[in-house]
């Protein structure tokens, strides 16, 4: 069986090898777990990167996992003992009906119940009879035993609308062709010990049920004892088909080994058979031991891939290019544009703005509900957002509605994940980016509601950018609303409510001050504010866990809510308010929290994934003025709010991430059959002109390669080939090189890629081109712009050399090695003079490579420099060679380089300024071409101290600096 792993939080607990593996992976990959494989998604990987997790004992992990387990089969069991009308499985419970808690069949439904729609009729009756009890009661009455009990097993497995999918299995289940004996005896040993552990518990209960009906245990017990007999047997056959296939593939691989060993013995030859026996004999040996690890056994074989994009085809959906979206603007009190622009409109996209808090996610959808069949489906970015939203349609707007009927009637609520959801749904579902999209990149297509809403689209987040772009580029939903209250493009006013009272506060914008204790972050300066209640809304994720830990370490009653926050922890910390207790939040995720705080401060700034032209970073930006003043907003204020402003915070021309992440959305409409020449431009393809000539092919390969689909497009050739610079076999990498590659560099180093994303922690951003293709990618730079390489003549160049030896050498020695080739240092004379020959009687017709080979004999950066010197007869002799690190340079010349026993100087001249230029082709750029040039450092203190790569970057830099 397979398990996709998708559960928030994690189902169970991970060990230090399987952090290991988390915190290292490039994609997602999967792990054979106690005869299960576990895929870990690019998405889940993040947030386990995020979350910074400890490691755990095995034992621990072993005893989370399989209560994780037991939860699935739980979940599982109460789904076939709910849903009468039910999907085709392929697990042990394929059959709706009644099972006992170990998974064992019991029996169908009463036959006498209507199998057609007979849950949609109960429903219907409930509905009917739903504001009258007493009726409700006579019909309850009238039903038969059967009837009741068919009623009670079809409401076990329904929502309350607080059940969020922690404990839900993913639908889509793989099974394997075994598994593993030693993880399923492992299993089955944990089990046992389970059921020994509770066996009085149970043996209790197995005596309640027999008093209470003796005919109909009996046959209970006739019943349990067929099936268990037919589970036996049916496990004997399956141990016997494994035993069969694991023969079958032994005897597969030895013939292979076999002929092998015979193909190696026809190859060698008669006179070497003694030798070629024991050979083989080795070679067995280890062919043996390769089979071992290269094929593994049958039950290791991994799930079958999900990738299923490629038999999506949605170029008939595609939009108009000059589709408009049309603006609804409301405020508080004010939703009639609702219904006058959305209801009555035409099919198509709509922005609904307004100010924090006037309602716009809420209460302005409260109009869409004109009719008791319409269905509406909210999307908001994180679970803490979608259980805001839900907790407020389930507690608050009732009673909001109830002071003013006339805002309109609060529809049944429920979150959902839309891959395990089933009919009937709610009139109102409440759901998360991940989760639509998790579904539509299986399905293809989008639930159909008459709505679609994305609250806060203007984040900007992978998913919710990509839902956007879904959105717009194709008719995947009738009419789709999108929400913000900083929209870009519209106008909106602050408009803070009356119970919120502004105060300037003396903080750093964006920052934690030195002195934090008896600050305006200090919760407990606070505690005689009305209640005590204390929210700060922290720029990140990391500032709000900083923020969190010292607050518990001065014993406040905390709680913490980040994009990170899962929906339980989320509902716990508003069902638990209390006095004197404090809310660390961060921005986008903090509205429903701080309804009733007696105190919110806002550190005016905001950590968001930026794009700048080169790198895409992780930064705190200050938050622009109408954003600041909106923070204190929520129209639905509890109590009299004090609202602690940060120092001015000011507006900022920050590039947005949303043009990289778009960037990689468009490849993914591209991939479903989008035509380039028919989407939105909005710049984006003059950032990126590779985008332009993106094929279907080509973007589904990059989809289906896993990892960036965006730089993997920027491998590949208009033909689809990897070019050879990326370890490929294709050309043109020259105009991609002249086009759109930077070079990025330090001052240890350099690589060269079309961008750089430093937002994920594990990125190896120098990796597009081959380490060993770095400097020939560069020189391919310097050759792609006209004129450049010849602005830098030999001298200049032997110049910069000389300034940068130490990061240079490595290479000089390498490419001077195919000029001077001699395995040893050849030996010279001068005719008629009474002195062994100097390295300037070699090169003395050729200053600027004597100026270079005379720094070299100075033994700079390493470099050992030997000369010896003889005599003989009266002639003296001498020797010349330099050493590095291992790579050796004598001076020996080939014929190519001499002429009549003297040095062709001119020629080795000419070769050494060939050399030096495919050398210093990185400063040739950077003093060059400025513009095509990035320089890491002045990212130093805005990447992550948490991204390893740069890590090791930003300490070495420092050590060469320091010497």
């Amino acid at each position: 069986m397979a398990l996709r792993y998708r559960h928030d939080p994690p189902s169970f607990k991970l060990t230090k090898d399987l952090l290991r593996d988390v915190y290292t992976a490039k994609g997602q990959f999967s792990r054979y777990i106690f005869g299960y494989t576990v895929l870990f998604t690019d998405d889940k990987i993040n947030k386990l990167q995020q979350m910074r997790l400890r490691p755990h004992s095995f034992r621990t992990f072993q005893k989370s996992f399989f209560e994780f387990l037991n939860r699935q089969n739980s979940t599982d069991r109460n789904a076939a003992q709910s849903d009468f009308k039910m999907k085709k499985r392929k697990d042990k419970y394929a059959e709706p009906g009644e099972y006992d808690k170990d998974g064992n069949f019991l029996s169908k439904f009463p036959s006498s119940v209507k199998e057609n729609n007979y849950k949609n009729e109960l429903k219907k009756e409930e509905d009917r009879y739903a504001d009258n009890a007493e009726t409700w009661k006579q019909y309850w009455e009238s039903l038969s035993p059967e009837e009741k009990a068919f009623y009670a097993k079809a409401n076990i497995g329904s929502e309350d609308g607080t059940n969020f999918d922690r404990k839900e299995m993913d639908p889509f289940k793989y099974q394997t062709d075994a598994q593993d004996e030693t993880g399923e005896s492992l299993r089955r040993a944990y089990q046992k010990g389970e059921q020994d552990q509770s066996s009085g518990a149970a043996s209790s209960s197995s005596t309640r049920q027999d008093h209470s009906s003796t005919g109909a245990d009996a046959s209970y017990r006739e019943r349990k004892k067929e099936n268990e007999t037919q589970g036996q047997e049916r496990q004997e056959k399956e141990r016997e088909r494994h035993e069969d296939k694991d023969k079958k593939r032994h005897d597969r691989n030895r013939k292979e080994r076999q002929d092998q060993k015979d193909e190696r013995k026809t190859k060698s030859s008669s006179e070497d058979k003694g030798k070629g026996k024991e050979k083989d004999k080795d070679t067995d040996k280890q062919d043996g031991k390769q089979t071992e690890e290269s094929s593994p056994p049958a039950s290791t074989k991994p799930a079958p891939k999900t990738f299923r994009l490629r038999n999506f085809n949605l170029s008939s959906l595609q939009r108009p290019k000059d589709m408009v979206e049309t603006h609804v603007p409301v405020k508080r009190g004010d939703y009639n544009k609702v219904r006058s622009s959305i209801i009555e409109g035409d099919d198509g996209g709509y922005v609904i703005t307004g100010p924090t808090g006037c309602g716009k996610s809420t209460v302005a959808l409260l109009k869409l509900f004109s009719s008791r069949k319409t269905r509406v489906l909210v999307v908001e970015p994180t679970q803490a957002n979608a259980a805001n939203i839900e907790h407020e349609f389930r507690h608050i707007l009732p009673n909001l509605v109830t002071r003013i009927p006339s805002l309109g009637e609060v529809p049944d609520v429920a979150f959902r994940a839309l891959t395990t959801a089933r009919e009937p749904l709610p009139q109102l579902v409440v759901t998360t980016t991940e989760k639509v999209l998790e579904y539509f990149n299986y399905y293809g297509q989008i639930l159909q509601f008459d709505y679609l809403v994305l609250d806060e689209f203007h984040l900007p987040i992978e998913d919710m950018v990509e839902m956007v772009e879904l959105m717009r580029t194709f008719n995947v939903a009738k009419k789709y609303i999108l929400v913000s209250a900083t929209a870009e493009g519209f106008k909106v006013n602050a408009q803070l409510p009356p119970a919120v009272t502004r105060i300037q506060g003396v903080l750093p914008v964006g920052e934690i001050p030195a002195q934090l204790e008896g600050s305006d972050l200090d919760p407990r300066i606070w505690a005689d504010r009305a209640d005590g209640t204390y929210g700060v809304v922290a720029p990140s994720v990391t500032m709000a866990h900083t923020l969190y830990r010292q607050y518990k370490d001065w014993g406040v009653r905390t709680f913490l809510i980040t994009r990170n926050t899962y929906a339980s922890d989320y509902l716990k910390a508003v069902k638990n308010y209390s006095s004197r207790t404090a809310f660390v939040l961060e921005p986008g995720v903090e509205a429903g929290v701080t309804l009733s705080v007696a105190v919110l401060v806002s550190m005016g700034a905001t950590m968001a994934v930026r794009y700048d032209g080169d790198v895409v970073i992780e930064d705190i930006q200050p938050l622009s003025a109408i954003a600041a003043i909106q923070r204190g907003g929520r129209g639905g204020r509890v109590v009299p709010t004090l609202y602690v402003e940060p120092e001015a915070p000011k507006d900022v021309a920050a590039g947005s991430s949303a043009d990289y992440y778009r960037a990689r959305a468009i490849i993914k409409m591209i991939a479903l059959g989008a035509r380039t020449e028919g989407m939105r431009d909005n710049g984006i393809f003059a950032t990126f002109p590779r985008l332009k000539t993106v094929t279907r092919e080509l973007a589904l390969a990059a989809l289906e390669a896993g990892g960036d689909p965006f730089i993997s497009i920027y491998r590949h050739n208009d033909a689809g080939q990897v070019y050879v610079e990326c370890g490929g076999n294709g050309g043109g990498f020259s105009r991609l090189a002249e086009q759109e590659l930077k070079l990025y560099y330090w001052p240890a180093g350099f690589y060269v890629a079309p961008i750089t994303d430093f937002s994920r922690l594990n990125s190896e951003p120098d990796t597009f081109v081959l380490r060993s293709h770095q400097l020939r990618a560069a020189r391919t730079m310097v050759e792609a712009i006209p004129g450049l390489a010849d602005r830098y003549p030999l001298g200049e160049l032997v110049n910069m050399l000389i300034a940068k030896i130490d990061i240079y050498v490595n290479d000089l020695f390498g490419l001077l090695k195919s000029i001077f080739i001699g395995d040893k240092p050849g030996r010279f004379s001068l005719r008629g003079r009474d002195y062994a020959p100097t390295l300037a009687d070699f090169l003395g017709s050729a200053p600027e490579v004597l100026k270079l080979f005379n720094h070299m004999a100075t033994e700079p950066a390493g470099i050992k420099f030997v000369r010896k010197v003889e005599v003989e007869d009266g002639v003296h002799y001498s020797e010349h060679s330099f050493e590095y690190s291992g790579k050796q340079l004598n001076f020996s010349f080939p014929a190519d380089y001499t002429a009549k026993g003297t040095v062709d100087v001119e020629k080795l001249s000419r070769e050494v300024y060939a050399k030096l230029q495919h050398i210093l082709a990185v400063e040739i750029l950077v003093n060059g071409t400025p513009e095509k040039c990035v320089d890491l450092m002045k990212y130093k203190d805005r990447v992550s101290r948490e991204h390893v790569w740069f890590t090791r970057v930003r300490e070495h830099s420092s050590k060469v600096n320091l010497k």
